[in-house]
C-alpha cells in the first residue's frame, strides 16, 4: 500500500479568471484543510467552454507525479481525512465521484459502472466527472492527456470527461467508497455526494 498525505501532495485547480467568488471559495477550502501546494490555472474562455476545460486539465497533468487535479465548483465532504491509502499498482484515485457514466457512447444517469475493490475504494469503468483526481502513474497521466488533445480536435457538443469515461476500464481506477470531495455545481451535487452503489 501507498500512504498519501493529500495535504502534502501539488494540487492544481482549474478555473477562469472571472469567477471570482469560486476562487475565495477554494482558496478558503484548501487553508481550512491545510493544504500547502495549490496552484491556480486560468483557462481561456472558448467556444465551446469545454475546449478550454480540457486545456486546463492538460496544463495541470504537464506537471510531475503524483498530483491531484480539481475544477473550481469542488466542495469537501463529511467524509474528509488528509491520508488515504492506496494499493499498488493503481493509476488514478478518484476523489470525488459521480452516478453518471457512460453507456453505449451516451451520458447516462446511474449510468456508473463501478465493482467492490477493497473496503476503502471501489473500482470504476465508465464514471463521468474530472472534479477531483489524483494521478499516480505515467501511462495513465499520458493517456488523459492525449485524450483530451483528440477531444479538442472534434469537441462537439459532448464534454471533456466523456472520452476519459470511455477509455477507464482499460485502466487501474479506484474511486472512495465514501468521496471526500463532491461537485458544488447546482445540478450535480447530490449525484456526486452520494456514494457509488457497486454493480459486482
Amino acid at each position: 500500500m501507498l500512504e498519501i498525505n493529500l495535504t502534502k501532495q501539488p494540487v492544481y485547480w482549474a478555473t477562469i479568471e472571472k469567477n471570482k467568488d469560486r476562487h475565495l471559495k477554494m482558496e478558503s477550502m484548501f487553508k481550512n484543510l491545510n493544504f500547502e501546494n495549490t496552484h491556480q490555472i486560468d483557462g481561456e474562455i472558448s467556444n465551446p467552454y469545454t475546449v478550454g476545460i480540457a486545456q486546463s486539465h492538460i496544463d495541470a497533468l504537464s506537471n510531475p507525479l503524483p498530483l491531484i487535479v480539481m475544477e473550481d465548483d469542488c466542495s469537501v465532504t463529511k467524509n474528509w481525512t488528509p491520508t488515504i491509502s492506496i494499493p499498488e499498482g493503481t493509476d488514478a484515485v478518484y476523489l470525488g465521484t459521480s452516478w453518471f457514466g457512460m453507456i453505449r457512447d451516451v451520458s447516462t444517469y446511474r449510468g456508473c459502472i463501478s465493482s467492490i475493490y477493497d473496503n476503502n475504494f471501489n473500482k470504476i469503468y465508465n464514471m463521468l466527472g474530472i472534479h477531483s483526481v489524483l494521478y499516480i502513474s505515467e501511462r495513465y497521466k499520458d493517456h488523459v492527456i492525449k485524450t483530451l488533445k483528440d477531444f479538442q480536435q472534434n469537441p462537439g457538443t459532448r464534454g471533456c470527461d466523456e472520452p476519459i469515461a470511455l477509455t477507464m476500464k482499460n485502466f487501474n481506477i479506484l474511486a472512495l467508497k465514501n468521496p471526500l470531495f463532491y461537485q458544488e455545481d447546482g445540478h450535480s451535487d447530490q449525484e456526486t455526494i452520494t456514494p457509488l452503489q457497486p454493480l459486482f
